[in-house]
């Protein structure tokens, strides 16, 4: 029989994201976003408090296995990132594009996101650590390609 982690979201489950230090992050349509890492013998939850109003499309891990970003068919995007031993979660941004955010994509470095939204654009964003505070500090768009 195949293992079930997770029974925690009460709507479709939109995306699923891996990270290389073996966590996992799940969104929904119902507007949850669960990190899950396994101790020992089991898959163990970390609920992330996000505030967005509308459904959760995609979720992604940025490589450094530190931060990861969410999308939502409200245009919003929420970046969260681990704090010692907690998930910090950020006010979502919803000034980014004009509609849904249908992919995300992190550089290898971690420090530049690329947004994918239904309004045929692509944005790149900066996000990086402040080395002082370990604080995730989003600063303005880089680029903006519309197709």
């Amino acid at each position: 029989e195949t293992p079930t982690i997770t029974k925690e979201h009460s709507q479709t489950i939109s995306d699923i994201d891996w990270s290389l230090d073996n966590k996992i992050v799940t969104s929904s349509h119902d507007r949850s976003v669960v990190v899950w890492r396994f101790n020992a013998e089991r898959w163990e939850k970390m609920l992330v408090n996000i505030d967005i109003k509308l459904s959760i499309l995609v979720a992604k891990w940025a490589p450094s296995c530190r931060k990861f970003a969410v999308g939502s068919t409200c245009n919003t995007l929420a970046i969260s990132y681990f704090n010692k031993a907690k998930i910090v979660g950020l006010s979502p941004c919803n000034t980014l594009t004009k509609s849904p955010i249908i992919s995300l994509a992190f550089h290898p470095s971690s420090n530049l996101l690329a947004i994918g939204s239904a309004d045929y654009s692509v944005r790149i964003i900066t996000s990086s650590f402040k080395n002082s505070k370990d604080e995730l500090i989003i600063q303005s768009k880089v680029e903006d390609y519309q197709y």
